[in-house]
Protein backbone atom coordinates (compact mmCIF):
# COMPACT_ATOMS: atom_id res chain seq x y z
CA UNK A 1 0.00 0.00 0.00
CA UNK A 2 1.59 2.99 -1.32
CA UNK A 3 2.32 5.72 1.39
CA UNK A 4 4.44 8.76 0.15
CA UNK A 5 4.93 10.84 -2.79
CA UNK A 6 8.48 10.73 -4.54
CA UNK A 7 11.00 12.59 -6.67
CA UNK A 8 14.67 12.02 -7.23
CA UNK A 9 15.08 14.72 -4.62
CA UNK A 10 13.01 13.62 -1.80
CA UNK A 11 10.59 11.16 -0.23
CA UNK A 12 7.62 12.75 1.89
CA UNK A 13 4.85 11.22 3.49
CA UNK A 14 2.55 11.77 6.59
CA UNK A 15 1.88 10.17 9.59
CA UNK A 16 -0.67 9.79 11.77
CA UNK A 17 -1.03 9.41 15.65
CA UNK A 18 -2.99 6.33 16.98
CA UNK A 19 -2.22 4.36 19.65
CA UNK A 20 0.97 2.54 18.72
CA UNK A 21 2.51 5.60 18.03
CA UNK A 22 2.74 7.27 14.36
CA UNK A 23 2.02 5.29 11.00
CA UNK A 24 2.05 5.97 7.61
CA UNK A 25 -1.16 7.16 6.06
CA UNK A 26 -1.80 5.44 2.84
CA UNK A 27 -2.38 7.70 -0.13
CA UNK A 28 -5.12 8.18 -2.67
CA UNK A 29 -5.30 9.21 -6.55
CA UNK A 30 -1.59 10.32 -6.75
CA UNK A 31 -1.14 12.12 -9.29
CA UNK A 32 2.02 14.32 -11.34
CA UNK A 33 0.86 17.32 -12.82
CA UNK A 34 2.72 20.37 -13.95
CA UNK A 35 2.56 24.11 -11.95
CA UNK A 36 3.22 27.79 -12.85
CA UNK A 37 2.77 31.20 -13.54
CA UNK A 38 4.72 34.18 -15.71
CA UNK A 39 5.90 31.51 -17.98
CA UNK A 40 7.57 29.15 -15.49
CA UNK A 41 6.56 25.60 -15.11
CA UNK A 42 7.51 23.03 -12.19
CA UNK A 43 6.62 19.43 -11.05
CA UNK A 44 3.56 18.86 -8.85
CA UNK A 45 2.91 15.34 -7.27
CA UNK A 46 -0.63 15.48 -5.69
CA UNK A 47 -2.39 12.17 -3.47
CA UNK A 48 -5.72 12.51 -1.22
CA UNK A 49 -5.11 10.95 2.18
CA UNK A 50 -7.79 10.06 4.87
CA UNK A 51 -8.26 12.31 8.19
CA UNK A 52 -10.15 12.15 10.93
CA UNK A 53 -11.37 14.78 13.21
CA UNK A 54 -9.03 15.31 16.68
CA UNK A 55 -6.26 13.56 15.09
CA UNK A 56 -2.43 14.63 15.30
CA UNK A 57 -0.16 14.08 12.18
CA UNK A 58 3.21 15.07 11.35
CA UNK A 59 5.27 15.30 7.81
CA UNK A 60 8.35 13.61 7.02
CA UNK A 61 11.07 13.69 5.15
CA UNK A 62 13.48 11.74 3.38
CA UNK A 63 16.17 13.39 0.80
CA UNK A 64 17.94 11.40 -1.31
CA UNK A 65 21.95 10.85 -0.42
CA UNK A 66 23.19 12.73 -3.16
CA UNK A 67 21.07 15.95 -1.99
CA UNK A 68 23.29 18.11 -0.08
CA UNK A 69 21.57 21.66 0.58
CA UNK A 70 17.92 22.39 -0.23
CA UNK A 71 15.11 24.91 1.20
CA UNK A 72 11.63 23.40 2.58
CA UNK A 73 8.57 25.41 2.59
CA UNK A 74 5.60 24.32 4.38
CA UNK A 75 2.14 25.79 3.51
CA UNK A 76 -0.85 24.01 5.72
CA UNK A 77 -4.63 25.22 5.02
CA UNK A 78 -3.14 28.30 2.96
CA UNK A 79 -0.88 29.62 5.60
CA UNK A 80 3.08 29.60 5.63
CA UNK A 81 3.83 27.10 8.77
CA UNK A 82 7.91 26.57 8.26
CA UNK A 83 10.29 28.03 5.72
CA UNK A 84 13.52 26.01 6.97
CA UNK A 85 17.24 24.70 4.96
CA UNK A 86 18.22 20.70 5.13
CA UNK A 87 22.23 21.31 5.30
CA UNK A 88 24.19 17.90 5.81
CA UNK A 89 27.46 16.29 4.27
CA UNK A 90 27.23 14.42 0.73
CA UNK A 91 26.54 10.80 1.76
CA UNK A 92 27.02 8.05 -0.43
CA UNK A 93 24.11 5.64 0.31
CA UNK A 94 22.92 6.77 3.34
CA UNK A 95 19.42 8.80 3.01
CA UNK A 96 18.82 11.11 5.57
CA UNK A 97 14.98 11.46 7.17
CA UNK A 98 13.76 14.55 8.85
CA UNK A 99 10.06 14.89 10.95
CA UNK A 100 7.92 17.99 11.12
CA UNK A 101 5.68 17.22 13.60
CA UNK A 102 4.01 21.00 14.27
CA UNK A 103 4.28 24.46 14.24
CA UNK A 104 7.33 25.84 15.73
CA UNK A 105 5.71 28.29 17.77
CA UNK A 106 8.92 28.85 20.83
CA UNK A 107 11.88 29.01 20.43
CA UNK A 108 12.36 25.39 21.93
CA UNK A 109 8.84 24.15 21.65
CA UNK A 110 6.45 23.02 18.38
CA UNK A 111 2.37 22.49 18.77
CA UNK A 112 1.43 19.63 17.38
CA UNK A 113 -0.50 19.40 13.71
CA UNK A 114 -4.00 18.07 13.83
CA UNK A 115 -7.22 17.13 12.25
CA UNK A 116 -10.30 19.56 13.29
CA UNK A 117 -13.83 18.91 12.08
CA UNK A 118 -15.07 22.41 10.56
CA UNK A 119 -18.27 23.62 12.03
CA UNK A 120 -20.74 24.00 9.43
CA UNK A 121 -23.94 26.03 11.34
CA UNK A 122 -26.44 28.52 10.22
CA UNK A 123 -25.55 31.90 9.35
CA UNK A 124 -24.92 33.96 12.79
CA UNK A 125 -22.20 35.14 15.22
CA UNK A 126 -18.98 33.36 14.35
CA UNK A 127 -20.08 31.75 11.10
CA UNK A 128 -20.08 32.99 7.22
CA UNK A 129 -17.18 32.86 4.99
CA UNK A 130 -13.68 31.22 5.54
CA UNK A 131 -11.85 34.34 7.39
CA UNK A 132 -8.23 33.70 5.80
CA UNK A 133 -5.52 36.02 7.89
CA UNK A 134 -2.96 36.61 6.32
CA UNK A 135 -0.82 38.15 9.33
CA UNK A 136 -0.49 34.10 10.70
CA UNK A 137 2.02 33.32 8.22
CA UNK A 138 5.20 32.00 10.36
CA UNK A 139 7.20 34.51 11.85
CA UNK A 140 10.82 34.30 9.93
CA UNK A 141 9.55 32.88 6.60
CA UNK A 142 9.27 34.12 3.76
CA UNK A 143 4.91 34.93 2.69
CA UNK A 144 4.78 37.69 5.67
CA UNK A 145 8.11 39.47 4.41
CA UNK A 146 6.72 40.01 0.47
CA UNK A 147 5.24 42.78 -0.78
CA UNK A 148 2.33 42.54 -2.76
CA UNK A 149 3.94 42.51 -6.49
CA UNK A 150 6.88 40.82 -5.04
CA UNK A 151 7.93 38.12 -7.50
CA UNK A 152 7.75 35.33 -5.42
CA UNK A 153 4.51 36.46 -3.92
CA UNK A 154 2.89 35.99 -7.67
CA UNK A 155 4.75 33.19 -8.15
CA UNK A 156 3.26 31.22 -5.13
CA UNK A 157 -0.07 33.09 -4.67
CA UNK A 158 -1.74 30.11 -6.06
CA UNK A 159 -0.86 27.79 -2.98
CA UNK A 160 -1.48 30.32 -0.16
CA UNK A 161 -5.47 31.77 0.94
CA UNK A 162 -8.65 30.16 1.37
CA UNK A 163 -8.70 27.86 -2.27
CA UNK A 164 -5.91 25.34 -0.48
CA UNK A 165 -7.92 24.84 2.86
CA UNK A 166 -7.90 21.41 3.03
CA UNK A 167 -4.22 20.71 1.92
CA UNK A 168 -0.75 20.49 3.13
CA UNK A 169 1.93 21.62 0.68
CA UNK A 170 5.62 21.15 0.84
CA UNK A 171 7.47 23.63 -1.76
CA UNK A 172 11.07 22.50 -2.91
CA UNK A 173 13.77 25.14 -3.71
CA UNK A 174 17.84 25.15 -4.61
CA UNK A 175 19.94 27.00 -2.70
CA UNK A 176 23.26 28.69 -3.63
CA UNK A 177 25.68 30.77 -1.60
CA UNK A 178 25.59 29.21 1.83
CA UNK A 179 27.39 31.12 4.82
CA UNK A 180 27.08 30.48 8.34
CA UNK A 181 26.09 34.11 10.21
CA UNK A 182 26.39 34.74 13.66
CA UNK A 183 22.68 34.44 15.61
CA UNK A 184 23.99 37.83 17.13
CA UNK A 185 23.22 39.47 13.78
CA UNK A 186 19.50 38.15 13.03
CA UNK A 187 16.29 39.58 13.70
CA UNK A 188 15.17 38.80 17.34
CA UNK A 189 12.14 37.11 15.57
CA UNK A 190 13.90 33.87 14.35
CA UNK A 191 14.28 32.99 17.82
CA UNK A 192 11.19 33.19 18.98
CA UNK A 193 9.75 30.71 16.84
CA UNK A 194 7.24 30.72 14.38
CA UNK A 195 4.55 32.41 16.49
CA UNK A 196 0.90 30.57 17.38
CA UNK A 197 -1.78 30.49 14.34
CA UNK A 198 -5.64 30.01 15.08
CA UNK A 199 -7.54 28.82 12.18
CA UNK A 200 -11.40 29.49 11.15
CA UNK A 201 -12.99 26.44 12.36
CA UNK A 202 -16.57 27.78 11.43
CA UNK A 203 -18.70 28.71 8.42
CA UNK A 204 -21.74 28.89 7.62
CA UNK A 205 -23.44 26.45 4.29
CA UNK A 206 -22.36 29.11 1.84
CA UNK A 207 -19.12 29.85 3.01
CA UNK A 208 -18.12 25.92 3.26
CA UNK A 209 -18.98 25.73 -0.43
CA UNK A 210 -16.46 28.24 -1.53
CA UNK A 211 -13.59 26.00 -0.19
CA UNK A 212 -12.58 23.39 -2.06
CA UNK A 213 -14.80 20.28 -2.90
CA UNK A 214 -15.24 17.84 0.17
CA UNK A 215 -13.52 20.15 2.89
CA UNK A 216 -15.08 19.44 6.02
CA UNK A 217 -11.91 19.43 8.15
CA UNK A 218 -9.17 21.92 9.06
CA UNK A 219 -6.07 21.33 10.65
CA UNK A 220 -5.49 23.31 14.16
CA UNK A 221 -2.76 23.12 16.77
CA UNK A 222 -2.96 20.49 19.51
CA UNK A 223 0.06 19.56 21.92
CA UNK A 224 3.04 21.38 23.05
CA UNK A 225 6.50 19.18 22.04
CA UNK A 226 9.61 20.20 23.74
CA UNK A 227 12.57 20.34 20.56
CA UNK A 228 16.06 21.85 20.90
CA UNK A 229 17.23 25.59 20.73
CA UNK A 230 18.50 25.71 16.91
CA UNK A 231 21.97 26.16 17.32
CA UNK A 232 23.71 26.87 14.08
CA UNK A 233 22.25 29.65 11.24
CA UNK A 234 22.94 30.28 8.14
CA UNK A 235 22.62 32.61 5.21
CA UNK A 236 21.80 31.52 1.71
CA UNK A 237 20.45 32.77 -1.86
CA UNK A 238 17.72 30.64 -4.07
CA UNK A 239 17.42 30.06 -8.12
CA UNK A 240 14.92 32.06 -9.64
CA UNK A 241 11.56 32.40 -7.66
CA UNK A 242 9.66 29.28 -8.16
CA UNK A 243 10.23 26.50 -6.19
CA UNK A 244 11.56 23.63 -8.99
CA UNK A 245 9.19 21.01 -7.04
CA UNK A 246 5.87 20.41 -5.35
CA UNK A 247 4.18 18.14 -3.68
CA UNK A 248 0.48 18.48 -2.12
CA UNK A 249 -1.74 16.35 0.02
CA UNK A 250 -4.83 16.69 0.19
CA UNK A 251 -6.87 15.48 3.12
CA UNK A 252 -10.48 14.58 3.24
CA UNK A 253 -12.52 12.45 5.36
CA UNK A 254 -13.31 8.34 4.32
CA UNK A 255 -16.63 8.82 3.60
CA UNK A 256 -15.81 11.79 1.01
CA UNK A 257 -13.21 9.70 -0.56
CA UNK A 258 -15.49 7.10 -0.93
CA UNK A 259 -18.40 9.11 -2.22
CA UNK A 260 -15.69 10.92 -5.01
CA UNK A 261 -14.16 7.14 -6.05
CA UNK A 262 -11.04 8.91 -4.68
CA UNK A 263 -9.93 5.29 -2.87
CA UNK A 264 -7.76 4.38 -5.75
CA UNK A 265 -3.96 3.23 -4.89
CA UNK A 266 -1.42 2.73 -7.04
CA UNK A 267 -0.50 -0.55 -7.66
CA UNK A 268 2.47 -2.44 -5.77
CA UNK A 269 5.66 -2.81 -8.01
CA UNK A 270 7.65 -5.74 -7.97
CA UNK A 271 11.31 -5.85 -6.47
CA UNK A 272 12.38 -5.77 -10.64
CA UNK A 273 10.37 -2.66 -11.02
CA UNK A 274 11.56 -1.27 -8.03
CA UNK A 275 14.65 -1.96 -8.87
CA UNK A 276 14.45 -0.48 -12.33
CA UNK A 277 12.94 3.01 -11.02
CA UNK A 278 16.05 3.21 -8.89
CA UNK A 279 18.54 3.11 -11.11
CA UNK A 280 16.84 4.94 -13.65
CA UNK A 281 16.32 7.45 -10.58
CA UNK A 282 20.01 7.73 -10.38
CA UNK A 283 20.95 8.41 -14.12
CA UNK A 284 18.04 11.08 -13.99
CA UNK A 285 19.72 12.94 -10.96
CA UNK A 286 23.02 12.86 -12.52
CA UNK A 287 22.18 14.58 -15.38
CA UNK A 288 20.42 17.10 -13.90
CA UNK A 289 23.32 17.77 -11.44
CA UNK A 290 25.32 18.48 -14.65
CA UNK A 291 22.69 20.75 -16.18
CA UNK A 292 22.26 22.73 -12.51
CA UNK A 293 26.23 24.06 -13.02
CA UNK A 294 24.75 26.04 -16.33
CA UNK A 295 21.56 27.59 -14.94
CA UNK A 296 21.71 31.16 -14.36
CA UNK A 297 20.99 32.87 -11.64
CA UNK A 298 17.36 34.25 -12.04
CA UNK A 299 17.22 36.26 -9.13
CA UNK A 300 19.77 36.92 -6.31
CA UNK A 301 17.57 38.36 -3.63
CA UNK A 302 18.60 36.27 -0.02
CA UNK A 303 16.57 34.53 2.12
Amino acid sequence: MESYLKSSTVKIWIEKLGSDGYTEAPIYSSCKTTEGTKGATYKSREAFIESSAGEAYRIRFRLSPHIREFAFQVIIDGIEQHFFMIRGPYRMLKSAEYPLPGRCTESEAYRAFQFTKLDVRDPGPGAGDYVFDESQHCSGGVMKKLEKDDPIRLATEHMVGKNSVGSIRINLYRLFSIEKVSPETLPEEYYKGCGDWKTCEAVDQIGALKLGAGVQHVTTLGARIRKARYKEWFHATRYGTHPFETFVFKYRPYNILKEDNLLVQSPNLSNLQKLSRFIKNIFTSSKKSKQLEKVPVLDEKAW
